[in-house]
């Protein structure tokens, strides 16, 4: 004989929630060494406005963060405050390199 059963006799559902995963960098490198200098010419030139030395203290700021959450914030803002948009290729290249160090197994990008 089967046994049915109906939605009253089980227990209700528990809820689940979400684990907030932080990601943290492990590798304590300064940022600006993961671009070459044609890179940080090209970086600067296209979203700080030709001025090498601001693209430098923006590493610097980066370098402060410790969570992928806290850098992607201060990359967003610090572009959204230069009216540059996030699409720009310079942009995504220069987030997706330092996104690697954060997530080095991540084969989405950069792969």
């Amino acid at each position: 004989m089967k046994k049915y059963i109906f939605r009253r006799d089980t227990p209700e559902p528990a809820t689940i929630m979400r684990k907030q995963v932080i990601h943290r960098r492990k590798d304590m490198t300064p940022l600006i060494s993961l671009f070459s200098d044609r890179d940080k010419s090209r970086f600067a030139r296209k979203l700080f406005r030709n001025d090498l030395s601001q693209f430098n203290t923006f590493m610097q700021q980066l370098d402060t963060k410790m969570t992928w959450h806290e850098v992607f914030q201060t990359i967003e803002t610090e572009l959204n405050t230069r009216r540059i948009d996030m699409g720009l290729e310079e942009a995504r290249q220069m987030t997706d390199r330092i996104y690697m160090l954060f997530f080095p197994d991540d084969i989405s990008i950069g792969a």
